[in-house]
C-alpha cells in the first residue's frame, strides 16, 4: 500500500474511532442481551474498540485492489476507501436482496 494512503487512512480511522459513540452501542448491546462468542454479557467498550481496530487492520489490506474494502464482525462494519474515507458502523438489523 502507498505510504501516503496508509497514513491518511490511519489518521482518518483514529478520528472516526474517537468520534464513534461506543457507550451508546454498549447500552444497545446490553438492552438486547447481545453477547459475543458465548460470553455471558455484552462486550466492554474496550473490547469493542479492540474489535474495530482489528477490523480496520483487516480492511486496509485490500483497499488498493478494489478501491474500497470492508471487514465486519460482532455487529461492527469498518469500510475504507482509496480516497481516504473511513466508515465505522454498528448494525443491529440488515437485509439485502440481489436480483
Amino acid at each position: 500500500m502507498d505510504t501516503e494512503l496508509e497514513y491518511k487512512l490511519r489518521d482518518n480511522f483514529a478520528k472516526a474511532l474517537n468520534d464513534f459513540n461506543f457507550k451508546n452501542v454498549h447500552n444497545v448491546m446490553r438492552y438486547l442481551d447481545w453477547t459475543w462468542h458465548n460470553e455471558e454479557q455484552a462486550p466492554t467498550q474496550i473490547q469493542m474498540i479492540e474489535m474495530v481496530e482489528e477490523l480496520f487492520e483487516h480492511a486496509i489490506k485490500n483497499v488498493e485492489d478494489t478501491g474500497f474494502s470492508y471487514s465486519a464482525s460482532g455487529g461492527f462494519f469498518v469500510t475504507v476507501f482509496e480516497s481516504g474515507t473511513v466508515l465505522i458502523h454498528f448494525v443491529v438489523e440488515e437485509s439485502e436482496i440481489f436480483e
